[in-house]
């Protein structure tokens, strides 16, 4: 066999490191996919304020998508505020729903603690790239937790734990209590997913965040659903609508957005008004 000089080497070596240079390119742009944030699922994240139908919209989609129901923070850690292990869980699993209530970051209840279920945004991100969030007029929703309240005689999410007196105040004295303790929550939870998206948007690949609210779901429901349906890219022929009963199985008690007009007295509304800053109002067009 004829061994090859200098001059056939070099071409040879050049052809080779051509075929190297394309291989680690290949290798880069493979690595830049794998690390990507996760793409589309459709799996559904219904994250939302208290008192907004949120029970019965994600049990409405549940039914009518043949769906399973999971929660991504029902393993919380109070130290770490993470919720790893159920997340990979739900992720990993297909036509699945969660219906929560994480706030999009910290801030504190009425008592200086700090509201316990706060967004692990880069832990969220490793396995979706969006998430709804379901807002009400934090007004109506006051007067909702209060019946609610009465009908479970136990508080729940956003507030304190309710004083020792609490079932024997009247009505009036309990709007009073929840204005100054369950309002101010609601307030920063919603300013707080309104920042989340405002800083997700101005980025390339942002967190995309879907606002949906009561309003849009008391004009029209079905268009209500195929909206979050569109978003996740979940195909609409999929959703075969079911009517599920509003009533208190699923929460539901009168779903009148006003009812909080009639209800309260004028110090009550002004003092709201007080707490609810008239660019939220106008945000979502939630009338002064």
């Amino acid at each position: 066999m004829m061994l090859l000089n200098s001059s056939t080497k070099f071409p040879r070596l050049l052809i080779l490191l051509g075929i190297l240079a394309v291989g680690l390119v290949i290798l880069a742009w493979q690595n830049r996919v794998l690390f990507q944030p996760a793409p589309r699922s459709h799996n559904i994240v219904f994250n939302a304020v208290t008192k907004s139908a949120s029970e019965y919209i994600a049990k409405t989609l549940i039914e009518s998508l043949n769906y399973r129901r999971a929660d991504i923070e029902s393993i919380y850690n109070y130290n770490t505020k993470k919720f790893h292990t159920n997340i990979n869980w739900f992720f990993k699993h297909k036509d699945m729903l969660s219906k929560q209530h994480i706030a999009a970051q910290e801030f504190e209840l009425a008592d200086g603690n700090q509201f316990p279920w706060v967004l692990d945004l880069k832990e969220y991100r490793k396995y979706s790239d969006r998430i709804v969030i379901h807002v009400r007029d934090p007004r109506q929703s006051v007067l909702s937790r209060v019946h609610h309240t009465n009908y479970y005689k136990k508080g729940g999410p956003f507030s304190l734990p309710l004083p020792a007196d609490y079932f024997t105040m009247d009505l009036s004295q309990q709007i009073d209590w929840n204005i100054e303790h369950y309002l101010p929550s609601l307030v920063n939870w919603i300013n707080g997913w309104i920042a989340l998206k405002e800083k997700e948007d101005a980025k390339a690949d942002g967190l995309k965040i879907l606002f949906t609210t009561y309003d849009e779901f008391l004009a029209d429901e079905q268009q209500f659903y195929h909206k979050i349906l569109n978003f996740y890219a979940v195909p609409i022929d999929q959703f075969s609508f079911k009517e599920i009963k509003k009533d208190a199985t699923v929460n539901y008690r009168k779903g009148d957005p006003n009812e909080w007009r009639q209800v309260m007295t004028t110090a009550q509304k002004q003092r709201m008004n007080e707490v609810v800053p008239p660019q939220l109002l106008n945000k979502f067009e939630w009338q002064l």
